[in-house]
């Protein structure tokens, strides 16, 4: 996985979900396989320090964010969906947040 900057790793977060959303869970293989990639790719960058380290971070907590409503949207079908529509809509109002601090701030 060749992945120089951290508007890559957004949108290959936000590709993968959209591929995956309503299908999977975020432990399944198909989730995990590139993601695992994606997280040594990332921690990498994060351990190499430097002016990105932190806006690398940031892309980490947004990965985590849409793994979690992967998991919200995988799992909560019908009136479980509607108890949990709160919740899917605060994970997704912190997710674009974070996604535009990311963007905004992006190498």
């Amino acid at each position: 996985m060749n992945i120089d900057n951290a508007q890559h790793f957004v949108d290959l977060i936000d590709t993968k979900f959209q591929e995956s959303v309503g299908k999977i869970n975020r432990i399944d293989v198909q989730w995990g396989t590139w993601s695992r990639v994606m997280n040594i790719a990332l921690n990498k960058k994060i351990k190499e320090g430097g002016p990105d380290a932190f806006i690398f971070g940031e892309v980490f907590t947004y990965w985590i964010l849409i793994s979690q409503l992967l998991d919200l949207l995988y799992n909560c079908k019908g009136l479980r969906r509607i108890l949990k529509e709160k919740k899917i809509k605060t994970k997704t109002a912190e997710a674009l947040v974070i996604r535009k601090r990311i963007l905004d701030g992006s190498n």
